[in-house]
């Protein structure tokens, strides 16, 4: 029994350093930085080197637990093995919480990245955005004390995300929505300046940060770009907003108000051969703060005309590009096979072509 137990002990033992081993022997990434370098491309990879936090909270950006490697390489695939050659460690992606790629990329080599991007290591939800400036400044960037800069752009992204400023930007939906769909996506661009003086605290940058643009990118590249309110239409006219916050004008001053509940439909049909999409917008509106004088039956009649005035301002970007952000080319698919048998080879003339009606009808929450 004595000898049982030593020889499972041993092997514990045995194992634990194997695992050990294995991490030593890894770079984990947390997240990328995609720039260009001549005709190929430079990978900023941010990775925590553990140690000098608590064994539970965010990791610490000051004590030098998260550093930031580079790499070049013809291809994406060349500047990852580049670095393992240069560090004689194994770059490991599983653990990417988010991929920053420079503006400048937006166009010619989209269809390189998202093969590069769909590989079975990394997983596929996460967030692939763009950046104003070098993806590396970014990813480099220390922001705040006590959290690493990776944890922190991606609660920036789906902050917007979630209150319908930007669109979700996958790896999974720009796959499926550029390169098996044909389609395009409204892709966010992350913009990081610098404020004035750090002061007294170096480590730590004062900056300022958001996303107040999206590109649209087709595989030919941008088709485009759209504003806050053009996104926000697009995630009404494809059925994919719940929730919105309103700023309305009133004849009696400013008005604030949550839109909540929100259920789209779409119907599509040709006309005149050309699309026509109808889609009816219900739901429910909260009163924030509102002036005195205005009437309920006034509140309800703005409300809808600000849901109105987003769908108008996404429907004439869409027309605009020419390209099919809002998924016109799924429904003619699915509804119209004849027209769009047709049309699959000159989809953009369609999108420009395309007529939109859009009726909403609120009530008070």
């Amino acid at each position: 029994m004595k000898k049982a137990f030593a020889a499972l002990f041993a092997a514990l033992i045995l194992l634990t350093g194997c695992e050990a081993g294995e991490v030593q022997r890894r770079i984990v990434v947390h997240a990328l930085g995609i720039d260009p370098a001549g005709e190929g491309y430079t990978v900023s990879y941010q990775i925590f080197t553990g140690g000098g936090g608590a064994d539970s909270g965010p990791v610490d950006a000051n004590e030098q637990t998260v550093i930031t490697l580079e790499a070049d390489g013809a291809t994406l695939y060349d500047a990852e093995k580049n670095l393992g050659l240069e560090t004689g460690r194994e770059v490991f992606l599983g653990d990417v919480e988010l991929i920053v790629v420079s503006r400048e990329l937006a166009g010619t080599k989209l269809f390189d990245l998202l093969q590069y991007v769909g590989r079975t290591d990394i997983y596929p939800g996460v967030n692939v955005i763009y950046c104003n400036g070098r993806a590396k400044d970014v990813i480099g960037e220390k922001l705040e004390r006590g959290a690493a800069t990776a944890l922190l752009l991606r609660g920036i992204v789906q902050s917007a995300v979630s209150s319908c400023t930007a669109c979700s930007s996958r790896i999974i939906e720009l796959s499926n929505t550029v390169l098996s769909d044909g389609g395009a996506r409204a892709v966010p661009v992350l913009t990081l300046e610098k404020e004035g003086d750090p002061g007294e605290d170096s480590s730590v940058s004062p900056v300022k940060i958001g996303i107040y643009e999206s590109l649209v990118i087709s595989r030919e590249g941008v088709a485009g770009s759209l504003s806050d309110g053009g996104v926000t239409g697009l995630r009404l006219l494809s059925c994919d907003a719940s929730d919105i916050d309103a700023e309305l004008d009133t004849p009696f001053g400013p008005a604030s108000v949550n839109i909540t509940g929100i259920k789209a439909k779409r119907r599509i049909s040709i006309e005149d051969g050309r699309p026509a999409l109808r889609v009816y917008i219900a739901g429910k509106y909260k009163v924030k703060s509102a002036p005195a004088k205005i009437s309920e039956e006034e509140l309800k009649i703005l409300c809808e005309k600000e849901l109105l005035r987003l769908c108008g301002a996404a429907c004439r970007e869409s027309a605009e590009s020419g390209a099919d952000f809002i998924g016109l080319g799924k429904l003619l698919r699915k509804y119209e096979p004849g027209y769009y048998s047709l049309n699959s080879g000159d989809l953009g003339g369609a999108v420009k072509t395309a007529v939109f009606y859009v009726r909403a009808c609120l009530r008070k929450y």
